[in-house]
């Protein structure tokens, strides 16, 4: 079964990014402690050491880097994910249904849907 923290990700994300654990917590809005638990627990839990600390200072290992080259690809991904519910939700809402007639649909639908689909792309 795939197990999987999104929090601990987007940690180690905000990490990366900032290059120290106090700003990816100003980031997230959490403090540096809850920061460095989540990679902690990231790092236990897949059996990896993602930073090498230094008195005070963080360095990326290779596995890191390897992993935040993922996590990107995959954040990408989610971006497009959100991008295909919004506009499938906006779709949604723009649906046209008609009733008629015979005569009329063959007269009247055509062009009533034409006006719908000019009117919608206005919004």
């Amino acid at each position: 079964m795939l197990r999987f923290n999104i929090r601990q990700i987007e940690a180690f994300r905000a990490v990366i990014e900032t290059g120290n654990m106090t700003q990816a917590g100003e980031v997230l809005g959490v403090t540096q402690p809850a920061i460095s638990r989540l990679i902690r627990d990231l790092e236990e839990e897949y059996g990896l050491q993602l930073f090498a600390r230094h008195a005070g200072r963080i360095d990326p290992t290779k596995d890191a880097i390897a992993l935040h080259a993922e996590v990107e690809r995959c954040y990408g991904e989610l971006e497009q994910m959100v991008k295909f519910a919004t506009e499938l939700g906006a779709h949604r809402k723009k649906r046209l249904r008609l009733a008629s007639t015979v005569g009329h649909s063959y007269f009247f639908s055509p062009r009533s849907s034409r006006l719908f689909t000019r009117a919608g792309q206005m919004w």
